[in-house]
């Protein structure tokens, strides 16, 4: 055999051993595969920021990254039970969908996307971020959905804004709110409703129309508020009157993280609060952006 054959033989045997070498994630971002070659450092001409993709954890993480384009988890072999870890201010041009299992998006950062989807995905958890879906501006007509007829939407102390032409939150079998709370629209249900022949839980108005914009945020609760003596209340233990000294709107939530009461008007000082109807226990006061603890006889 020539050298020139042997030569073309070990190319050709040392290019085999790197195809096999590489595995497909069945993950697709702005256009580029993930495999095991590019996960701890994906790039491509329309993503920008830091992504990285750890298979074993089975997380996508997105770091002040902008990706033009999609997120899409279907590609063979399909990914079950994917985590996405926000850091930073994030933006997914596009969409993000995963066809099976859980997704959950976590993290102490932010995110803007299109829409939110899942297809024959099982549930949709939202945890302690902050995220923005707006299909507006895509003139889309679905923000936030799943099209699996067992799927749950749990959103735990996250604050999240979704906005569509015709549905803001729905299709799911079940929608959880742990931590946070519906600030838009007002006096919201979680219902069974219908559209496009699909029938499931939606987040609609007091009137039961579906809601194509809605806010939700993120309760006060005990690991927001910082302790501080800025602000004075009293007595403290109190029973049926308090008196804040403070400038600033008052809110006032349980143990819980549950607000009990708000006080809008920011122009006086010195404020005096009925609290018979309280019940016994822990509470927090928030005047401004500082607060104490109050104990309710």
């Amino acid at each position: 055999m020539s050298k020139l054959k042997i030569f073309i033989a070990i190319f050709f045997i040392a290019l085999a051993g790197n195809i096999d070498a590489q595995t497909d994630y069945g993950i697709t971002i702005a256009g580029v595969k993930v495999t095991s070659d590019n996960c701890d450092n994906i790039t491509g001409a329309k993503i920008s920021g830091s992504v990285s993709y750890n298979h074993e954890a089975k997380t996508l993480t997105l770091d002040n990254a902008t990706i033009e384009g999609h997120i899409y988890f279907g590609e063979p072999p399909v990914v079950e039970d994917i985590t996405i870890t926000l850091v930073g201010e994030n933006d997914v041009t596009s969409y993000i969908e995963t066809v099976s299992g859980t997704k959950t998006i976590n993290g102490t950062g932010s995110l803007k996307v299109g829409i939110l989807s899942g297809y024959l995905e099982k549930n949709m958890i939202i945890e302690d971020c902050t995220i923005e879906i707006d299909a507006i501006a895509h003139d889309w007509s679905w923000a936030m959905y799943s099209a699996y007829d067992g799927s749950k939407l749990t959103i735990k102390n996250a604050n999240l804004s979704s906005e569509g032409k015709k549905v803001a939150i729905g299709d799911f079998a079940d929608i959880e709110l742990i931590g946070c709370e519906i600030v838009e629209p007002t006096k919201a249900q979680i219902i069974d409703n219908v559209l496009d022949g699909l029938v499931g839980k939606y987040i609609c108005d007091e009137n039961g129309n579906i809601a194509k914009k809605v806010v939700i945020k993120k309760q006060i609760g005990i690991d927001d508020i910082a302790q501080t003596n800025s602000i004075s209340i009293y007595p403290n233990p109190a029973k049926d009157f308090v008196t804040i000294e403070g400038k600033g709107e008052i809110v006032i939530t349980n143990s819980l993280g549950q607000i009990v009461k708000e006080i809008k008007d920011n122009n006086g000082y010195y404020r005096i609060i009925d609290i018979k109807d309280f019940e016994k226990g822990v509470y927090y006061i928030k005047v401004g952006e500082t607060a104490q603890k109050l104990i309710v006889e």
